[in-house]
Order: structure tokens, then sequence, then C-alpha cells
């Protein structure tokens, strides 16, 4: 139970690693300039992202939980453009 304690605190703050990335949006000079549904929607969805991750770590260990992060780094992007604007994407 204590694992699961620390991956729910661990996902948020993989979610937040996410956040220098938002800084790629053009024109913004500063991270304040974020829009603050962008650093929403890092968090939540790098934030489902790491307990999955977690979760396979948990099961199977690290190179389980390391292909879920690349799964998802792969499919995010993909999925995002497919929603197009509703969702942010190009």
């Amino acid at each position: 139970m204590a694992l699961w304690g620390g991956n729910l605190i661990a996902a948020p703050l993989f979610g937040a690693t996410h956040l220098p990335s938002a800084m790629l949006f053009p024109g913004l000079v500063s991270p304040l300039q974020v829009p603050g549904l962008a650093i929403l929607g890092m968090l939540l969805l790098n934030g489902v992202a790491g307990i999955i991750a977690g979760e396979r770590y948990l099961r199977d260990g690290l190179v389980a939980a390391v292909g879920v992060h690349l799964w998802m780094g792969l499919t995010w992007p993909v999925i995002l453009a497919w929603l197009g604007p509703v969702a942010g994407g190009p």
C-alpha cells in the first residue's frame, strides 16, 4: 500500500517535469505566459501516464514503466492532433 501512496505522489510530479515543454508554444518568453488550461491538461495527462507507468513498474519492473512512457509519448501527440482545436491540437 505504501508503494501506491508513493505512486500517487510521484504521478503529479512526473507531470510537472513535462511543463518546460509548454514553453514550445510560439511566442512565449516566460513560463508565466503558459495558459492555465495547458498546464492543467499537461498535469492531468502526464499524471495519468505516471499512474499507469507506476502500476506497470510495481507489477513488471522498470522496463515496463519505460515502455508505458514511450507509448504515451508516441500516442498522445497523435490523439491530440486528431482531436484538433477541441483538445489544443493543431
